[in-house]
């Protein structure tokens, strides 16, 4: 009977050790994910900011070739 319990707590060491590994993972696992989350908030807000730059100047753009274009034909801005 002895020996039964034995083999018992042995196996149950088993089943924690394993589930230790296996919660350990998951975390390690969630940080990752995470990190890449985080990672892909900050690209998309410095896209954001890159979208919105190139907006204006596109409107800058066309602001001047409207100007160049009135010169071009005599007339005022």
């Amino acid at each position: 009977m002895n020996r039964d319990l034995e083999k018992v707590l042995e196996a149950s060491s088993e089943q924690d050790k394993k589930l230790t590994e296996l919660s350990n993972r998951i975390l390690q696992s969630t940080d990752l994910t995470i990190n890449a989350l985080d990672g892909q908030q900050k690209l998309n807000k410095s896209q954001s900011e890159v979208n919105h730059t190139l907006k204006d100047g596109i409107q800058d753009l066309f602001k001047m070739l409207q100007l160049l274009v009135n010169n071009l034909k005599g007339g005022k801005a």
